[in-house]
Order: structure tokens, then sequence, then C-alpha cells
């Protein structure tokens, strides 16, 4: 504990680590949530984590794979149409106008092989930034670029939008009507439901709008009336609370304890949420080849993650890294 305040202090930040082992677990906090009213980080906040979500979405896929609800290997379009259909009238076919998007698996999606394009970065940041729009799944598909990056199967590429289509597989084999009513926690046993309380997935509205969310401080260089630059990082500050928090739904839009996405990861790698078979399918780690991050170990929703250099690759995780636009995390599971 007073090491991570140590570290607040130092870097004006706000702070959790989770910990889960064979014998303890336990999550510190430190640093302040509002800085208006000086309320304090607490172990049982939840953080958005972007990205992580994709192993949550990731152990869903799989954990319906075995049941036989879905095969990882059929055309995604066969669980994705349906709900598209449902939704607006649209097919996959139909938003992409390419034949090639009706070959992409359910597994290449999960493996960032699909050929698909990432999200752009700025038409996201105007749909969260536009809370009374209230941006939706169905948003993200039609302003992706449809353009292919590669066949299907040939190349690594990272891409959000392939976990954005597979929240609608999931709508369809979990019987949900429409995307809201998915429930991204269907995987999980009452038991994991119980533990991991400080765990939610948003849809609709801002992130203040969901009790136990962080407040989450941003700043940003802004223009003077005399059009010089003010490069003070405290020039124009403001709570991104007031945003949406859909955050991409299955791509990214969980807000957790550091301590609840240590049990996640803990009871994942250790047999409590997938069979072994499962998992190592989801260990098939192979490098990205093009786009961003070229050379990341991707398996199934997870990342392969040595280092940084300065640690010399002491630091060895398979996991998910995450990021919102006022908050980072590194989680996973420690092999060694």
């Amino acid at each position: 504990d007073i090491n991570a305040e140590y570290m607040g202090e130092l870097y004006n930040v706000s702070l959790q680590v989770g910990f889960k082992s064979a014998h303890d677990s336990f999550t510190i906090a430190a640093g302040i949530d509002d800085a208006v009213k000086g309320t304090p980080m607490r172990p049982e906040t939840k953080i958005p984590m972007g990205s992580v979500t994709k192993a949550y979405t990731s152990a869903a896929v799989m954990k319906f794979a075995e049941q036989g609800k879905l095969d990882v290997d059929a055309p995604a379009h066969r669980y994705v149409d349906p709900v598209l259909t449902r939704a607006n009238g649209s097919t996959m076919l139909s938003l992409w106008k390419n034949e090639t998007v009706n070959t992409i698996t359910v597994r290449q999606l999960l493996h960032m092989t699909s050929g698909l394009q990432d999200y752009n970065t700025l038409q996201n940041v105007l749909l969260q930034f536009d809370a009374a729009h209230g941006e939706t799944p169905l948003d993200y598909l039609w302003l992706v670029d449809k353009d292919f990056l590669c066949t299907p199967g040939t190349c690594g590429a990272y891409s959000s939008i392939g976990f954005v289509l597979l929240g609608f597989v999931l709508t369809n084999v979990t019987g949900a009507d429409t995307w809201v009513d998915m429930d991204q926690k269907a995987f999980m046993t009452d038991a994991q439901r119980e533990a991991w309380n400080s765990t939610l997935f948003t849809h609709h509205g801002t992130c203040l709008d969901y009790p136990g969310i962080s407040h989450q401080w941003t700043s940003a260089v802004y223009t003077t009336g005399d059009d010089n630059v003010n490069t003070d990082p405290m020039a124009h500050f403001w709570d991104l609370g007031s945003h949406s928090c859909q955050n991409g739904w299955t791509m990214g839009n969980i807000a957790a304890s550091a301590g609840d996405v240590a049990g996640f990861f803990w009871d994942l790698f250790k047999g409590g949420v997938v069979n072994e078979s499962t998992l190592t399918e989801m260990k098939a780690f192979q490098p990205l080849t093009t786009g961003w991050s070229v050379g990341l170990q991707y398996g199934l929703g997870l990342i392969d993650y040595f280092g940084p250099p300065s640690l010399n690759d002491d630091v060895h995780f398979m996991g998910h890294m995450g990021e919102d636009y006022a908050s980072g995390v590194l989680a996973g599971y420690n092999p060694m």
C-alpha cells in the first residue's frame, strides 16, 4: 500500500493492483478517484479497461463452443446475420459488399486473422463524446473501412471490429433478442458472478450513469484566442465520465476492479472457465504481421507478452492489455 501511494503521488495518477494465486489474493488502491470531491480510489472501484474485454469475449465464445452451441470454424455470418437482420435489415455481406466477408470464420475473428480493418480512432472518439447520440455496435460496423487487409487467414492484423462481430455471434447463441439484451457474463458460473461482483459491462449512457465506475480525468492542449498553442498539460482538464461508456461493446466495454480481473485470469488459466483442450487452442499464439503492433503474439483473444525490455523480459504474462481514453491496464496470468 505504501508503494502504491508513493507511485500515485509521484506520477499524479490513481491506480489499482490486483493479485490472485493458489494461496493468496488481494487488491490495493491508491490515488484520487474524483479530483473535484477528493474521494479516493478504492479496491472495489470499477475501472474502464478497454480491450481487456476481448479476453472475456473470447472465453465466452470458446465456452459456448465447448457446449456445442457454436462451431468456431464455421463462417461467422451464420451467427451474425440473423441478429443484424433483426436490428436493421442488414447482413455482413450487405455491409461489406464483398463475398470474401462470408468466408471469415469465428476462429479467424478471435485470432485477428480475418483481414478486417480496425475502427477509425477519430470516428470512435466522436462517437464516444456524443453521449446524446448513444453509440451502438452497429455504428462501428457501418463506419469501418471495408477494404480487406488480406485474404482471411493469410495475415495477422489487430481488428477490434472482429470482436464487435463476435458480440453478435454471442447474441445469437445466447438467445438474446438484441445486442443490448446479451448477457456478457452468460459464460460465468453463479459462484464467479458472485465473486466478481465489481465487474460490469456497459451499454448505453455515460460512465457516471453506472454506480461505482471510476472518474477518468484527462488533459489536452488547445489553442488560445490569439492562435497560440497552450501546451500546459493542465490547461484543459476534464472528466470523461460524462461521455459515452459503451466503448465498442464486446471489444472494449468492461469496467472492473483489478482484483476481479486477476480472479478471472486465474480461473481461466487454471481450468475454471474452459477446459484444458480449449485453453490450448486459445494459447495458439502467432505474431501480428501487419498494421498495429507487428510481431505481437496473439492467440484467441489472448496476448503472450514479455517485457518491457528495461526489465530484461522478466515480466511474462498471458492475458490482454487494455486502454480507455484516460486509463490503461496490463492484465493476465504469469506462468512462471
